[in-house]
């Protein structure tokens, strides 16, 4: 081999040398952001095994506005004073039973001024972004109305309607003796649809439920039954109705305007 083909083969290996011997290259995408990489991607120049796992990197997801559910019901209520007359009132001039303040002889629930649509009324007025369900029950505070059935009382309940008129004298006098007309009546619910008549243009969605409805609504609240003959309450409080609000079962969502 004459001088100048060593030389040249010298070149080659030197310059081999020279790139095999810097430092090695990773081979991993740059990311940018606060998070962290849990491990680099790729592998080292040079090796033909070992390769590393690809990056892990979290991804956070936060919402704002959408549809979550903005409960707003408003609730006004009668009086809520009921009156039990036990009927006939001796009258000393004449020497005669007259009617009381029920109209009866055989007493019962005053319906005039009482159970009249005005005292025991509850109205509800949905003003949420979302149709909601009200449920309401009656609860007894102890036994100052002889809530516990028994052979010659009727145990007294409270009950619902949705229509103040269902409250007839039988219902009224029947209680929880016999059970035939007030079993059905002691629980209500009503379904409130949300009020879309004012939705601006830019309001992309609203929800109806599929059975259409109001978005107010009104409840009548009576009881019925006899209460223990002699009670002197007073217009003292002898129970409590209770309104439970949920979101309302079986609602589309639309995106047209109304």
């Amino acid at each position: 081999m004459n001088k100048k083909t060593l030389m040249k083969s010298l070149a080659v290996v030197t310059a081999g040398v020279l790139i095999f011997t810097h430092a090695p290259t990773v081979m991993a995408t740059s990311i940018e952001g606060t998070g962290s990489v849990v491990q680099e991607s790729g592998k080292w120049n040079g090796e033909t095994d070992g390769e590393l796992a690809p990056a892990n990197i979290n991804v956070l997801v936060s919402t704002e506005g959408g549809s979550d559910i903005i409960y707003n019901v408003k609730i006004t209520y009668g009086a809520m004073k009921f009156i039990y007359d036990y009927g006939s009132v001796w009258d000393p001039k004449t020497h005669t039973y007259t009617a009381g303040s029920s109209g009866k002889q055989s007493g019962g629930w005053v319906k005039s001024g009482v159970v009249d649509g005005t005292n025991n009324i509850i109205t509800l007025t949905n003003n949420s972004n979302f149709p909601v369900q009200a449920d309401f029950k009656y609860t007894a505070e102890g036994k100052k109305l002889n809530e516990s059935p028994s052979p010659t009382k009727g145990g007294v309940t409270g009950i619902f309607a949705k229509d103040n008129s269902a409250f007839t004298d039988a219902v009224l006098a029947e209680g929880l003796n016999n059970g035939s007309n007030v079993s059905g009546m002691q629980t209500l619910q009503l379904v409130l649809e949300m009020d879309i008549k004012k939705l601006a243009v830019g309001d992309s969605y609203y929800y109806k439920n599929t059975n259409g409805g109001l978005n107010e609504g009104n409840v009548y609240f009576a009881l019925s039954g006899k209460p223990d003959k002699g009670l002197t309450l007073n217009s003292e409080k002898v129970g409590t109705i209770g309104i439970t609000i949920t979101p309302c079962q079986n609602v589309e969502e639309f995106t047209k305007q109304p």
